[in-house]
């Protein structure tokens, strides 16, 4: 307990576990930081444009890329059709089925706003968020181009 300045999740780890997991380690990461320790990680945001999506056809030039375009294509159709029914929508956040993996996987997304309230409740002020090209953000700002925030959060 109470024990690390600073504490990283990278490249979006908590968005891989489910909403009640989550919780569950942010307040254990809250238990090993020290009073004042910083907590950075990046989240999918759910503003993003292309949050929601379906699998394409890619057209390529040659036959052989073409074909494994096709097969990409209907594996992503299949996975996309097993994992539509476990995706979960409500006001705080989303699961969703998103094109990480061809659509094998399930994705937490949640918005800036929500973000910094889970946080709060959490017992952790966010100091700073950035978007994917490293511009500041606050609550307010247009991130429908970032497909994750970066969080600077300290334990309060």
């Amino acid at each position: 307990d109470e024990e690390f300045d600073y504490v990283m999740f990278s490249f979006n780890g908590l968005d891989s576990i489910n909403h009640e997991d989550r919780l569950k380690g942010l307040r254990e990461i809250r238990t090993v930081l020290k009073q004042d320790g910083l907590f950075v990680f990046s989240s999918h945001n759910r503003n993003h444009r292309y949050a929601i999506s379906r699998p394409k056809v890619e057209f390529a030039t040659t036959p052989c890329k073409q074909v494994e375009n096709f097969i990409k294509f209907f594996k992503s159709t299949r996975n996309r059709l097993r994992n539509k029914n476990h995706q979960v929508f409500n006001e705080q956040y989303a699961i969703i089925n998103d094109v990480a993996h061809n659509y094998a996987m399930l994705t937490y997304y949640i918005d800036k706003v929500n973000q910094a309230k889970q946080l709060a409740d959490m017992g952790f002020e966010t100091i700073e968020m950035y978007d994917t090209l490293g511009n500041l953000l606050n609550l307010d700002s247009d991130d429908k181009d970032s497909a994750w925030i970066y969080y600077v959060v300290k334990k309060i």
